[in-house]
């Protein structure tokens, strides 16, 4: 290696001991260019400039590299390590196409297209499986054997729930509620939640046929209402006797 100085243009170079070429170049403002006499230079900034043949490389102690060529550049761990992208306490991370943004990360949560209200944030993703309960409104009683499974997705403060709920019997009264729902509804108004069933065996109100699955405010249970033409609504009690149900529900936390 060997170094050289055009004090005409205050620039230094290194040059490799292969027929002399230009290794590292640092100019007069202190940018700095590897593979290439010019480096970027612009106002108020220093640069570093990196060309390679096809591809340009900044490799991070063994950890990860940076790199670039003709078509993408690519922040890439290397194998077992985590790459992590830090905005800072009070800062965000934008996501820009051209100039304008695209997303944005911060403490609220996932914003998009420019957007920084902390409302409009998605800071939740989270799918899973619960096991629903089965209870009395007046007295909880006891479900007798059969298959209760439920799953879950939330996403932000919208929760959509499936279930699967089938008893024998059971020796609870008042209205007929299945809890253990994984999240507690909310209680901003409209707080209430309607869903879809299906059911088999089940001891409804004649002139009541068209039932709802229903949720209140600040709950981690639903309950069936039935209603009718010209007639108002009314819960549906819990009967022992057997009983299948399949509800799907979807509702807001707070």
């Amino acid at each position: 290696m060997s170094r050289a100085r055009d004090t005409a243009n205050q620039i230094n170079r290194v040059n490799s001991s292969a027929a002399d070429a230009t290794a590292i170049t640092v100019d007069s403002s202190e940018n700095v260019g590897i593979g290439t006499s010019t480096p970027v230079a612009l106002s108020n900034q220093k640069s570093l400039t990196i060309n390679g043949t096809s591809v340009a490389r900044l490799d991070l102690q063994g950890t990860g590299q940076l790199y670039a060529n003709s078509t993408e550049m690519v922040l890439q761990g290397s194998y077992g390590k985590t790459v992590a992208i830090d905005g800072g306490t009070n800062k965000h991370i934008s996501f820009r196409y051209a100039t304008a943004e695209k997303m944005r990360l911060d403490n609220d949560g996932l914003k998009f297209n420019g957007d920084t209200a902390a409302a409009n944030a998605l800071n939740d993703y989270e799918e899973g499986t619960f096991t629903p309960t089965v209870f009395g409104g007046s007295n909880a009683g006891t479900a007798g054997s059969g298959q209760r499974v439920g799953k879950y997705t939330k996403i932000g403060r919208q929760v959509n729930v499936q279930m699967k709920v089938d008893y024998q019997s059971h020796t609870g009264s008042g209205e007929l509620r299945f809890g253990n729902l994984p999240f507690t509804s909310g209680t901003n108004t409209p707080s209430e939640a309607t869903g879809t069933l299906m059911i088999s065996d089940v001891d409804i109100n004649g002139s009541r046929p068209h039932l709802t699955l229903y949720m209140s405010g600040g709950v981690t249970y639903c309950q069936i209402f039935q209603s009718g033409d010209n007639i108002g609504w009314s819960s549906v009690d819990v009967t022992n006797e057997i009983a299948a149900f399949r509800l799907s529900l979807t509702y807001f936390t707070s």
